[in-house]
């Protein structure tokens, strides 16, 4: 309950409202390694959506972090796995001839194969 209410105040400080955030607009400077360290805890703690939200303004930063597009990608799995796929489909791409990011690749390919499962069995329901 006090990492949950340690990260609202992060988001509020960070993210003043809904706007800034998807703006990318930030009320509060935090280095770059803080905010995906704060990523990270907003995932672990299940505030997928405000992790989406972090790791969307830390890509417009920087969009050549392997590990902040993974982040993205999981966020977006728990609430909205099209938009998921997409951010797979592209770290995937980055990645596609990099032997030394085979554990990434691993870990992306698995949560799109459990994301291609989740929309089939969508799929099947309707």
């Amino acid at each position: 309950m006090q990492a949950s209410n340690a990260m609202d105040s992060f988001m509020k400080l960070v993210f003043p409202n809904q706007e800034d955030a998807e703006s990318g607009e930030k009320l509060l400077t935090v280095p770059y390694e803080s905010r995906v360290s704060a990523a990270k805890i907003l995932l672990e703690i299940e505030k997928y959506e405000d992790a989406s939200l972090v790791c969307e303004n830390l890509l417009e930063q920087d969009d050549s972090n392997l590990e902040v597009w993974y982040l993205t990608a999981l966020a977006y799995s728990f609430f909205d796995p099209e938009c998921s796929m997409e951010y797979l489909s592209r770290l995937l791409n980055m990645i596609e001839d990099e032997p030394e990011c085979l554990p990434l690749k691993g870990l992306a390919n698995q949560i799109l194969e459990n994301l291609k499962g989740q929309i089939m069995d969508v799929d099947k329901e309707l």
